[in-house]
């Protein structure tokens, strides 16, 4: 795990961190990270590769109050991820397809 990577784990909820930490075992990376990225996320971890949801949801159980987004409104980048709305993180990768 490189620094960017640990430095993202470190600030994520713990709600989040272990589905993370699935797709960082899965070979994806940590590319940004965006500290109140938009009006409902304080923290928003940006990955390199389409996260593998299917595997995620194998692997891990989702938590409640974590919810898979999926984003393809034009005026933002084309992503799908998972937040957290009690602790107003989130993190995604580019939308599959």
């Amino acid at each position: 795990m490189d620094e960017l990577a640990r430095r993202a784990m470190r600030m994520l909820c713990v709600h989040l961190r272990p589905l993370v930490e699935a797709e960082l075992r899965r070979g994806n990376a940590v590319v940004n990270i965006a500290e109140h990225a938009w009006t409902e996320c304080d923290l928003d971890i940006s990955l390199k590769n389409v996260i593998d949801r299917q595997a995620v949801e194998k692997e891990q159980a989702v938590p409640a109050g974590v919810t898979y987004w999926d984003n393809d409104d034009p005026h933002y980048p084309a992503e799908a991820g998972y937040s957290c709305k009690a602790c107003r993180h989130s993190f995604a990768g580019p939308r599959p397809g």
